[in-house]
């Protein structure tokens, strides 16, 4: 079973196409939208997983698809790593993480990070002070 995660950006002029609806009806992938910013006339951006159903959908066909139709594809590999010894739980990374992937923990106020959330957009390696997050691949 082939499992992806991927970030689609769409320009303006597309954002009204069926994308994903072709990804499932000709393709046969199964599509988990993590996160979605769309909006009519104006660049949208999706993330989400897709699964090509145990071998017997065409991933590969699916994101060419895609690319053809004008749409920039970013696939998520790698993964964020978080040095607790240098961490400040300051919160500096949480607000620019639009994956919801980190936040502060209410009780001890330490940064707690949710890995199956993250998209690897590595804003929030820019936004650490401390320099404690880091990108593994």
């Amino acid at each position: 079973m082939a499992r992806t995660r991927v970030v689609l950006n769409f320009p303006a002029a597309l954002v009204e196409k069926p994308v994903t609806y072709h990804l499932v009806r000709d393709f046969g992938l199964v599509v988990n939208i993590l996160r979605a910013e769309i909006r009519p006339g104006e660049a949208g951006t999706l993330l989400f997983e897709l699964d090509d159903r145990d071998g017997q959908g065409d991933l590969q066909g699916g994101l060419e698809f895609v690319a053809r139709e004008g749409v920039r594809i970013q696939t998520i590999s790698g993964r964020i790593t978080i040095d607790q010894d240098a961490c400040l739980d300051c919160g500096a990374c949480i607000g620019p993480c639009f994956a919801g992937a980190l936040a502060l923990d209410p009780t001890s106020y330490k940064l707690l990070f949710d890995d199956t959330r993250c998209v690897l957009c590595k804003v929030c390696v820019e936004a650490c002070p401390a320099g404690a997050i880091k990108v593994a691949f």
